[in-house]
């Protein structure tokens, strides 16, 4: 696990490296895994209305995401991942 992150550090920098001399560079995007909603929402210990007003998220957003309807974009996915962290009351 060490060795993987001093890997990406060495990485990143030889990016900045050829960034600043003018290089070409290409990024590493890292895709974030698909939260499942419902077990999210569940860990809140909340129902689809109280998860969606506590979080102030769209009720029907909520709903399609679960329903499998819509995927939640990267900003969505990111936040669902806090709220997963989040110790229930």
């Amino acid at each position: 696990m060490v060795e993987a992150n001093f890997n990406v550090l060495i990485d990143g920098l030889s990016q900045a490296e050829s960034y600043l001399s003018g290089e070409p560079v290409h990024s590493i995007i890292h895709s974030l895994p698909m939260p499942d909603v419902a077990e999210v929402r569940e860990g809140q210990a909340l129902n689809k209305a109280a998860f969606a007003t506590t979080f102030h998220l769209d009720k029907s957003a909520v709903c399609d995401w679960e329903q499998g309807r819509r995927i939640p974009d990267r900003t969505a996915r990111v936040f669902l991942t806090i709220v997963e962290k989040i110790p229930t009351r």
